[in-house]
């Protein structure tokens, strides 16, 4: 049984639950979903919000010019990059921050890659950076999400037929090596909300709600507007990994009233077209009827709102 490092940390210990938790068939959620399927629910939200080509064109050149920079070892630069989004803490229609984009172009970026040498190079490259920038909080963020996303390309897409239950351990060792990335910056990447997002997709692997409830509380109190800590608390508690039926949905509702107003109807939103995202689902007006579907379109008014008054 493997222990949380993480949890030492906080001064109490919790191990790891492989049994039962990891070794579940997941649904199309924890994969993230079929690529082209994700398409299609993306631009069913973009036509009901009225995303501009404009703003799906920045996302795109957010990823890709990061992609480059890391690609040509221009690794101050990227360091430029991320506190130019860090301290404009400008975002998409979507809630995802452009920092948050900024990791994506490192580690999203190749999660279906076909190819191990792929994922290596990409390692390579962000490991070179951390050596070069020891202090640097970024670069280990970066490495530490290219790991997870690496983690779950072992799970899903690195063996055909998928990974047996018996080799499951690799996916969980590569997650504990990213914690450990995450860890040696801890006392500076504390103060950063990227670092605390990080560190909540690997709570996925067993870390009890006590903790997960804790991490979150403590990324919020760093920086209450970083939507992706809400987004991967409600992937936490999705039934497939550390949660029970209804227990995001009512994550999402008890996350909006705390914020209250237009604003947390916003959130509220975000919360469900990240989810819908990340699951796949053909229809979620029809398959989650007791979602709040009124407080989803007060939050879709909101966000029209907001980008007309850009």
């Amino acid at each position: 049984m493997m222990i949380c490092k993480y949890v030492n940390r906080l001064s109490f210990t919790i191990p790891i639950i492989v049994a039962g938790v990891l070794l579940v068939q997941d649904p199309v959620c924890a994969a993230r979903g079929p690529e082209t399927r994700i398409r299609e629910i993306d631009v069913d939200w973009h036509e009901r919000i009225g995303v501009t080509h404009q703003e799906l064109h920045e996302r795109a050149e957010i990823k890709l010019r990061t992609e480059q920079l890391l690609l040509f070892s221009r690794f101050d630069q990227l360091e430029e990059l991320a506190t130019e989004y860090r301290t404009s803490r400008e975002m998409f229609s979507n809630g995802e921050w452009k920092l948050s984009v900024f990791y994506d172009g490192m580690s999203y970026y190749f999660e279906t890659s076909s190819l191990e040498g792929d994922w290596q190079n990409r390692l390579q490259k962000l490991e070179i950076w951390v050596q070069r920038n020891p202090e640097s909080v970024t670069a280990h963020v970066a490495l530490a999400e290219c790991i997870i996303s690496y983690a779950f390309f072992i799970k899903n897409h690195k063996y055909d037929p998928p990974m047996p239950e018996s080799r499951m351990e690799e996916f969980v060792n590569t997650m504990v090596k990213a914690e450990e990335v995450l860890l040696a910056i801890e006392e500076e990447g504390r103060f950063y909300s990227e670092w605390h997002a990080a560190m909540q997709r690997i709570a996925v692997v067993g870390w009890t709600r006590r903790i997960a409830a804790r991490l979150l509380k403590e990324a919020l109190e760093v920086d209450l507007e970083y939507n992706p800590n809400y987004f991967r608390m409600a992937w936490y508690l999705l039934p497939s990994w550390m949660g029970s039926p209804g227990e995001w949905e009512e994550f999402a509702e008890m996350a909006a009233d705390k914020i209250g107003g237009v604003e947390g109807d916003i959130l509220y939103a975000r919360i469900i077209w990240f989810m819908d995202k990340a699951c796949g689902w053909e229809n979620i007006r029809e398959s989650h009827t007791w979602l709040d579907w009124d407080r989803v379109d007060r939050g879709i008014a909101g966000i029209k709102m907001q980008n007309d008054n850009k």
